[in-house]
């Protein structure tokens, strides 16, 4: 009887009438209604904080992808934010899908909020005719360019990721995985043979051919090959990128506490000295490590290019002023 007539409300007056529930029984009232009038309640200036984020992070990726399209942008913004950046429950796909389907014009300005590798990332799963609906909506056109070649990057690196995957990757582990390619036992291999792999792995074919391009190497017959050492160049190249880009997300949530908008160096200084363990001044590996937690159990490798975010200098450790400009730079990266 409830649901039913507070349906029947405009949603002003429903909240009038709902703005001391608790978020177990608003929840129970507006679970139902269709996610366009959800989206209206999200966005009321009658909800409480901590309800929204309850309802952000316990509902379904689904669901809460069919309210998020009835939202406005800065809405929108805020909860990718705490569900990709701060809690890591959605993944770059998952952020993509949403944006798929919002409004091309809204989708233009969020995308825009963020750095061509961030909009890369959350593009790369769109189709074709999607990707150049919007990018053809940028007025940015040098942003554009750098964001076409990201989303090609990611795609390319992305395909190649499931070619070698979590195989050993030592130099003999990558001999067995490149004579696995080799399906002509020829000892390069050709744009046919890459192609087919990845197309048995992913169901897609070789995205870029130009990304290739610096790889490959003319053979005897006047086609274009990959000998090893090129298959070990593009292995090692996609593992740099993948733990670039993971570095950084794990910064974002191990300091989604913090306000990047709004910080004086008095605050930068109590954030450092907190994760600075052992007062020596910089940020080292192990107090990296220690910041993400045991249960995290990070790799050597993912520690170390968290380190290089910041570490400018290159001896090894994050100083105050270091790490007071990675902060700052993540303003950019995730829009203002």
């Amino acid at each position: 009887m409830l649901k039913v007539m507070c349906q029947k409300w405009d949603t002003d007056k429903f909240m009038f009438w709902a703005r001391t529930w608790n978020g177990k029984k608003l929840n129970a009232v507006i679970g139902e209604w269709p996610p366009e009038k959800i989206s209206k309640v999200l966005q009321h200036r009658f909800l409480s904080p901590s309800i929204l984020n309850t309802f952000i992070m316990s509902w379904e990726t689904v669901f809460l992808t069919a309210v998020l399209i009835h939202c406005d942008e800065m809405f929108v913004h805020a909860a990718i934010n705490v569900v990709y950046y701060e809690e890591e429950r959605w993944s770059d796909e998952d952020v993509g899908n949403l944006l798929e389907q919002m409004p091309k014009r809204i989708v233009t300005r969020l995308i825009s909020r963020y750095d061509s590798e961030e909009a890369a990332f959350f593009m790369q799963h769109w189709s074709s005719e999607r990707v150049s609906a919007v990018l053809k909506l940028l007025k940015k056109k040098e942003w554009v360019v750098a964001l076409r070649s990201k989303i090609a990057e990611i795609r390319f690196d992305a395909q190649w990721q499931g070619i070698f995957g979590n195989a050993d990757l030592t130099l003999s582990g990558l001999r067995k995985i490149f004579d696995k390619v080799d399906l002509d036992n020829s000892g390069t291999l050709s744009m046919d043979e890459i192609s087919k792999t990845i197309e048995t792995l992913s169901g897609n074919e070789t995205v870029v051919s130009d990304m290739m391009r610096p790889f490959l190497v003319d053979a005897e017959d006047g086609s274009s090959v990959v000998t090893f050492e090129g298959f070990v160049k593009i292995v090692r190249l996609v593992q740099e990128r993948t733990f670039r880009r993971k570095a950084f997300r794990k910064w974002m949530h191990v300091l989604h506490d913090v306000d990047c908008h709004n910080l004086d160096v008095s605050t930068l200084r109590e954030i450092f000295d907190e994760i600075d363990t052992d007062r020596s001044g910089s940020l080292s590996q192990s107090e990296i490590r220690r910041l993400l937690g045991a249960e995290e159990m990070p790799s050597n490798d993912l520690v170390s290019h968290m380190l290089s975010q910041a570490d400018t200098d290159g001896d090894g450790e994050i100083s105050f002023q270091e790490f007071c400009d990675m902060i700052r730079s993540f303003t950019k990266k995730i829009g203002s």
